[in-house]
């Protein structure tokens, strides 16, 4: 699991974002699902890799609850023109609201917006929760991907 230093910058951050999306264009979910830690608040069941693959595939929901008939899959956030600016766009960190979180546990959120999909920005988003671990120590908590 990756963890940060309390006083990290939105930079490092967002790299490890970069680092787990770039682990999922490899097609290495269980990876990227080590990464961090994970939560099944939002939809009732642990995320594993085939999990996370199909919520992909399927363009953000469980295949189980509805057939988009496509598979997708995420591509580099590199293959994106002006890739640096993109990345900067698209995975906003916010320090600020917590959205009822516990201060005590929580110091933020990360939304990753227009996921590279088949080579195109897309709909779909990635939630983390930035998780208190220790005094002076944060990760990720993964919370799901979803279309916006």
């Amino acid at each position: 699991m990756n963890t940060f230093k309390f006083d990290c910058t939105d930079d490092e951050l967002r790299d490890a974002v970069v680092a787990w999306s770039e682990l999922l264009s490899q097609e290495k979910y269980g990876e990227a699902l080590g990464m961090f830690l994970h939560t099944s608040e939002s939809f009732g069941f642990e995320w594993t890799p085939s999990n996370l693959e199909d919520w992909i595939a399927n363009y953000g929901c469980a295949r189980i609850d509805y057939d988009c008939g496509e598979y997708h899959k995420v591509t580099s956030l590199f293959e994106q023109p002006l890739s640096e600016k993109f990345i900067r766009k698209a995975i906003k960190i916010d320090r600020e609201n917590l959205y009822g979180l516990n201060p005590k546990e929580y110091a933020g959120m990360v939304h990753y917006n227009d996921i590279p999909l088949d080579g195109e920005p897309s709909d779909l988003t990635a939630r983390f929760h930035i998780k208190k671990i220790s005094e002076d120590t944060l990760t990720l908590e993964f919370l799901d991907v979803h279309v916006m």
